[in-house]
């Protein structure tokens, strides 16, 4: 039985440890108070996602992902999700200047700044109640003690509460999200040298990691989900090629050739060096 989302859904094949990918033609924003169907959307974000996941193959990052199957579905190992979405920043724009109000916006970090966020679902994680969706998580990396701030504030005003579900219970944690964190730095470092060399700046992307559950794999930690136009902000020529036009409520037809030039210019990924 396929698993849906907002934006694509995953049905389980080969008792239960293979997966075919389906990306639909729905895009959302505002954690889905606005929604249309943009037909084309989901065979271009299937073959940007296909694109850049073999790029990433070829240059040694642990993936999920293991080929492309239909014009928008792709075959994927079936992973136990690790449930933190981890935001790499190069270049400071969007909610992270909320959380850094003394940063200035185009800000290029001399190194990329890592985030993470608790993934929630009618804010809530497990059973406990939280007062936002996707709260920022920070950790204690000397310790065990794991803090959830509010997304759109400043730090200082913006602490919820110590995250309940204590890494000392939970003691692997704390090494997950190292691994991701030094797997997002590596993805980090290629896309930016991929979109530099076809002209555009890669400013931030958000990935989501999983754990095998193949007894060989010894639980790896792997990259995982999709990785397109609606996964980053990259301006190439001027165009932001993300769904922030659909965000700005721009005409449907503009958004849907924001995802056909990206799937183009991904194209050259598969076959780039850097």
């Amino acid at each position: 039985m396929a698993i849906s989302g907002k934006t694509k859904s995953i049905t389980p094949i080969l008792d239960g440890k293979i997966g075919i990918v389906k990306s639909f033609d729905t895009l959302t924003a505002g954690d889905g108070a606005k929604k249309d169907e943009l037909p084309g959307k989901g065979e271009l974000a299937t073959r940007t996602t296909c694109n850049v996941f073999e790029f990433l193959q070829k240059n040694g990052v642990p993936l999920a992902y293991i080929g492309r199957d239909g014009p928008d579905t792709f075959i994927t190992r079936i992973c136990n999700m690790i449930p933190v979405e981890v935001v790499v920043r190069k270049i400071a724009t969007g909610s992270y200047l909320k959380r850094n109000p003394e940063v200035q916006e185009g800000l290029v970090f001399k190194k990329p700044v890592i985030e993470f966020f608790l993934k929630t679902s009618g804010r809530k994680f497990e059973d406990t109640e939280l007062p936002c969706d996707d709260p920022m998580l920070r950790w204690d990396r000397k310790g065990s003690v794991c803090h959830l701030y509010f997304p759109d504030r400043p730090h200082e005003q913006g602490h919820i509460c110590q995250l309940l579900y204590p890494l000392q219970e939970h003691s692997s944690l704390k090494r997950d999200l190292m691994t991701c964190e030094r797997i997002a730095r590596h993805v980090g470092y290629l896309l930016g040298k991929a979109w530099e060399k076809l002209g555009g700046a890669l400013y931030d992307f958000k990935l989501e990691f999983g754990k095998l559950s193949d007894p060989k794999s010894e639980k790896q930690i792997v990259l995982a989900d999709v990785l397109d136009c609606d996964s980053w902000r990259v301006i190439w020529e001027g165009v932001q090629l993300s769904k922030q036009k659909y965000r700005d409520g721009d005409k449907l037809e503009d958004v849907l050739a924001v995802y056909r030039v990206a799937a183009a210019l991904t194209d050259k990924f598969p076959s780039m060096s850097v």
